[in-house]
Parts: structure tokens; C-alpha cells; sequence
């Protein structure tokens, strides 16, 4: 999906985007499921012909943690790569990764205080990250993130750009691109720059024990965390008495202090952490999700 396609999808959901958005667990959602389908599906041309789903039976998906490609049959069942895996059949397709980035993008934004940035406003993360090194890639090592220091601003628009062109799953980077000492990615938006340079060592440990973390979790309840969206799709379609059609939706599953879920972008939803463990939870939540798309 180009910039393009992204920022048309954003004017399409804008109105209805907040519809998971700090729903309570013990009440499911049951929004208008057009609406739901036109916020997740959203009509990706794009994504369809470089797909071809029911045509072709190759596709490629991308591991978060080593940063390589590889190119996976779609599957009929569960397939990882790297921490990510893919659930469904030729008609339908549930990602599920703990994407690098994105965790490099919170725990920055939460280092340099940034509480009100995003839309929606996701909640800190946990555990917090905890301030440990100082300052410690080379010229950098003398920033400081006082409030007086650098427009705060200009800062948050900077990290929301950052995190908009993280969020969709084709448009996010194969291998990262946020790298010491110098962090080059940032050169045309410094206020970034200068908070990288501040907090990456932190961040870096912090994501990489959260990443560890999910890659554990998720290969241990593997066969738990695939029936809980392969029954949900499978009990909607003996409901309708037919195969479910195409759709596609990508959960990023993130530590959050708040159990809940935000959809964020076309056919991408953020999920906490705790309410992916929660299998009751989660297929209460998945189940109207299901049926706004099947």
C-alpha cells in the first residue's frame, strides 16, 4: 500500500475509528457492522491485486525480529514468521505480530513524556520503561529533553508522523531503520532525532525484553491463540451456512496498563497484551469483529 492509498483510507474511517476504542472487556462491541467492515476492510485494491487471494496461493509476509523476508504459502493454519504468524485459508487471513517498530516508537514516546500524542491516545505501556542509560551515542550524549529545549510540538508531530507510517503492516520497513549512532531516518525531523539519540538505549532494552516476551508467550499458547480466531470465523460460518469471503486483519499485540482494543488503521487493530491472553476476552471482542466482515 503506497502513502496514498494509507492517507484515503485515514479520511474513510476517520468518523468510526474509535469504535473498539476503550471498550469495556465484559461488554463485546456490537457496533453497525457495515461500518466495522468499511474501517477494516476498506476496500484495499492495492492490497487485493498484489495478493490475488482465490488466484494465487503465495503471498509475503515479513518476520519483526530478524528482519528478513521470507515468502510463505497463505496458509491453512498457523504459520510463523519470525515472531509473526498468519491463521486463516485462501478466503481469509488473521496476522498477529508484536511489530519492533512499534515498540521502539511507545517506549520512546513514553522516555520523553509524549502522554498526549496519537489518535486515538493509546496508554503507557508496561512495565514502564525505566531511564538507565545516559545519553549514550557519542555527539548526542549532551541532549537534554527538557521542555525548554526542544519544541514540544514539533516533537509530537514528529513521533505521530513516525508511528502513522509504522502502523500498516506494507508500508512498515522490512528491517528497521532506527540505528545508532546517528539515527539517519530522522535527518528531516531533528526534534525525533535528538529524542532517539536521548533514550535509545533504554527503549532498546525495553523492546527487546517485551519482544522476547511476546515470542515465548505466543509460541507456548500457539495452539490455544489459534482457536481462538479459527473457531470465532468458523462458528460465523456455520451461523451464515457458508464459507466466510475475503478479509483480511492485522492485530499488533502491545503491552498496555489498559486491556482494550483500537483500530488504527485499514485492517489493522492494536490489541494489549492482556486482552490476547485473555481467550474469554478476546473472542468476545473478536466475535462482532467476525461478523462485521464474514
Amino acid at each position: 500500500m503506497n502513502s496514498g492509498s494509507v492517507s484515503c483510507a485515514y479520511h474513510q474511517f476517520e468518523f468510526t475509528k474509535k469504535l473498539l476504542d476503550g471498550c469495556e472487556m465484559s461488554t463485546p462491541i456490537v457496533g453497525n457492522r457495515s461500518l466495522i467492515r468499511e474501517v477494516i476492510v476498506n476496500a484495499d485494491k492495492i492490497t487485493m491485486k498484489k495478493m490475488s487471494i482465490g488466484r494465487r496461493r503465495r503471498a509475503r509476509f515479513w518476520g519483526s525480529d530478524s528482519g528478513t523476508g521470507m515468502t510463505l504459502a497463505v496458509p491453512k493454519g498457523r504459520i510463523y514468521a519470525g515472531t509473526m504468524f498468519v491463521e486463516g485459508t485462501l478466503r481469509w487471513q488473521v496476522t498477529e505480530d508484536c511489530p519492533w517498530d512499534l515498540l521502539m516508537a511507545l517506549a520512546l514516546r513514553d522516555l520523553g513524556g509524549l502522554t498526549d500524542v496519537g489518535d486515538p491516545v493509546l496508554p503507557p505501556v508496561v512495565p514502564a520503561v525505566e531511564r538507565v542509560a545516559q545519553g549514550a551515542w557519542g555527539a548526542h550524549s549532551a541532549v537534554a529533553l527538557a521542555a525548554t529545549a526542544i519544541d514540544r510540538s514539533l516533537l509530537r508531530s514528529q513521533w505521530q508522523a513516525w508511528w502513522e507510517r509504522t502502523l500498516v503492516r506494507e508500508s512498515r520497513p522490512i528491517t528497521t531503520q532506527l540505528k545508532p549512532p546517528h539515527f539517519a531516518v530522522f535527518d528531516r525531523e531533528l526534534e525525533l532525532q535528538d529524542l532517539a539519540a536521548e533514550y535509545y538505549a533504554d527503549a532498546l532494552a525495553w523492546t527487546t525484553a517485551r519482544h522476547e516476551e511476546y515470542a515465548r508467550l505466543s509460541m507456548a499458547q500457539h495452539a490455544v491463540r489459534a482457536a481462538d480466531i479459527v473457531d470465532v470465523v468458523r462458528d460465523r460460518e456455520h451461523e451464515l451456512r457458508r464459507q466466510a469471503g475475503y478479509f483480511r486483519l492485522d492485530l499488533a499485540v502491545l503491552p498496555f496498563e489498559a486491556k482494550g482494543a483500537w483500530i488504527v488503521a485499514p485492517h489493522t487493530v492494536i490489541v494489549s497484551d492482556s486482552l490476547r491472553e485473555d481467550a474469554a476476552a478476546f473472542r468476545a471482542w473478536f466475535a462482532p469483529v467476525v461478523a462485521a466482515l464474514v
